[in-house]
């Protein structure tokens, strides 16, 4: 089921998550389809995969070790939404 279209913003420095040719990276945010998110949850609302406006495709990490690869994929990928973490936490 899809849901609402959001910004991915980094909370430590305020930046969108963009998609490109080349992966997902850290921009300036605008306005732009590329930095345009639309969620699409689970079995509950704080499981969701993200799709991209620009390029139709989903937020994909390319493993699960800290600072991974970010990309977009054909493959959903679920993300877990987690509250109540301070900005810059890692679990």
């Amino acid at each position: 089921m899809s849901g609402p279209a959001f910004y991915l913003l980094n909370t430590a420095g305020g930046n969108c998550a963009e998609a490109t040719a080349n992966g997902v990276f850290d921009k300036k945010c605008s306005e732009s389809n590329a930095q345009h998110w639309t969620a699409e949850y689970g079995d509950n609302p704080s499981i969701v995969a993200f799709r991209n406006a620009s390029n139709g495709k989903y937020l994909r990490a390319t493993s699960g070790n800290h600072y991974a690869a970010v990309t977009t994929s054909d493959d959903k990928q679920w993300w877990t939404l987690e509250q109540d973490n301070p900005a810059g936490s890692f679990w």
